[in-house]
């Protein structure tokens, strides 16, 4: 179990982000990592992500949660990476989700449908299990811009949902701001 660094606030809105670790210093760059041209070789790519986060967080007044299970494109030898396996990580993820407050007290989860990416996928898995143990509303999202991309991918997602016993709806009562700026400077 990755502990968590930070505990929930008592009120608010979190943004846990699951794979928030990494090595300290990427040698080499990562393909993604390189191509986005915004890291030197021996970055703490990880690092730099986390402070992203804090900053978007707070501009939606919300708190940056991060666990330390590492990003997909570390996991292997050539970073040093010691963690789980992939197959163990929903149920690892689930669990520090767990010991980070008790479920009972979140009104809402909100949880990837899993498109697109393996670590999606995987916390998905997580936020199911952890659906499956509690009584709080679970919100899906579906993530961009994967969703755009590859509906049919889409429609399987769901599909899995709901052979796993979770009915998915719309729902229309999410108010979504119209300032660009605001989202601009969030993304």
């Amino acid at each position: 179990r990755a502990p968590c660094p930070n505990p929930l606030p008592t009120s608010g809105s979190c943004v846990i982000t699951a794979f928030a670790a990494g090595p300290s210093s990427v040698r080499p760059l990562t393909p993604w990592d390189r191509g986005s041209r915004y890291f030197p070789e021996g970055a703490d790519v990880t690092g730099v992500r986390r402070g992203e986060d804090i900053s978007a967080t707070a501009l939606v007044r919300a708190t940056a949660v991060h666990l330390s299970y590492w990003d997909r494109q570390y996991r292997n030898e050539r970073y040093g990476y010691q963690g789980p396996a992939d197959d163990e990580l929903p149920g690892a993820i689930a669990a520090s989700l767990a010991l980070l407050r008790p479920p009972a007290l979140a009104a809402a989860w909100v949880i990837p449908l899993g498109l697109g990416h393996p670590d999606h996928r995987l916390a998905a898995e997580a936020g199911l299990i952890l659906a499956e143990r509690e009584t709080a509303d679970v919100f899906v999202y579906e993530e961009l811009p994967y969703a755009i991309e590859d509906m049919a991918e889409v429609a399987v997602r769901k599909r899995y949902f709901a052979e796993r016993g979770f009915g998915l709806k719309d729902d229309t009562s999410v108010d979504i701001a119209a300032d660009r700026t605001l989202k601009a400077a969030v993304l």
